[in-house]
């Protein structure tokens, strides 16, 4: 079996089992939601932190990596935020149901690119998927917010201190910085702080797939809409094709252009649909495209991932 099968197939495996838990009732809801709040103020920020801690980022071509990651974003986004009536009236969508497509064009589910990176590539490609935290969550997170305060039906007017204090709240914000001022501080990590943070690692990717696969509901996809389709389209396909095209053209190879391709390829963020139920998007078709999305990438993203073995 080739390298890359051998790392995604037991994380999706992961995925189905909180799937199958979630689903056969035998964790509550409930027990999920504290779950979810432990994993992500927790384990994630602990892993982020303790590995870029322990990272030579001297040695990582974190200046281009950024460019890789952030470009494809902007060729998607941008022209999808000023063809929004357009976009609207070919596709029979309304405001609302536009916030859902434009955040799974863009969203990217860290949790699965952690993992998959880590599976694949070990301590360097978790270093790599930091710098993807620090450059893509607050892109993506004010891009975002943008969209569904102008065509929400219920979002509350953006104010600068507001959306800079929802970016400097995000863990995954503060841990990525944290761990990179301990890595530029030269300052080692004590034998036993590391081996807290290497437990901590991996029950934060184990963790991080339970709650993908709890968040997926097959039912949402009994009537698949055209806007589901253009965002799956986008994220799945057309995102992953420009991140390897401009990680190439830049001479990103081995790890360096893994990473880049595996957060450009993996599914919307399960987050996307509490984002829209708060903020006046279309929350029945998010939660329709982040199932549809993480089902699919079963089956694309092995296929980018090849492109970089060849």
């Amino acid at each position: 079996m080739p390298p890359v099968l051998d790392g995604l197939i037991p994380v999706f495996l992961v995925i189905a089992l909180g799937w199958a838990l979630r689903s056969t009732g035998f964790i509550a809801p409930a027990q999920w939601d504290g779950f979810e709040r432990v994993t992500y103020y927790v384990l994630i920020p602990g892993l982020v932190i303790t590995t870029l801690a322990m990272a030579d980022l001297s040695k990582v071509p974190v200046a281009t990596v950024g460019v890789a990651l952030v470009t494809p974003v902007l060729i998607i986004g941008l022209p999808l935020m000023l063809s929004a009536s357009l976009l609207q009236r070919i596709c029979g969508i309304d405001g609302p149901a536009f916030t859902s497509v434009f955040q799974g064009a863009l969203r990217w589910n860290s949790f699965v690119a952690v993992a998959l990176a880590g599976a694949l590539f070990g301590k360097d490609g978790v270093a790599l998927t930091a710098v993807a935290f620090a450059v893509l969550i607050p892109l993506v997170n004010l891009m975002s917010a943008y969209v569904l305060a102008r065509h929400g039906s219920s979002a509350k007017p953006l104010t600068p201190g507001g959306l800079a204090l929802g970016l400097i709240k995000n863990p995954f914000i503060w841990s990525t910085l944290i761990g990179i001022l301990l890595s530029a501080s030269a300052m080692p990590l004590p034998k036993a702080i590391a081996g807290f943070g290497d437990v901590i690692g991996r029950s934060a990717l184990a963790a991080g797939l339970l709650l993908v696969g709890s968040g997926l509901d097959l039912l949402n996809l009994r009537r698949p809409s055209l806007g589901l389709w253009i965002a799956c389209g986008l994220k799945l396909v057309v995102m992953p094709t420009l991140g390897w095209l401009i990680g190439q053209h830049l001479g990103l190879s081995g790890t360096a252009l893994a990473v880049p391709i595996i957060c450009a390829s993996v599914p919307t963020a399960a987050a996307s649909y509490i984002l829209a139920k708060q903020n006046g998007g279309d929350a029945p078709l998010m939660a329709s495209i982040v199932t549809a999305q993480t089902l699919i990438a079963a089956v694309t993203m092995p296929l980018f991932l090849m492109l970089v073995a060849t």
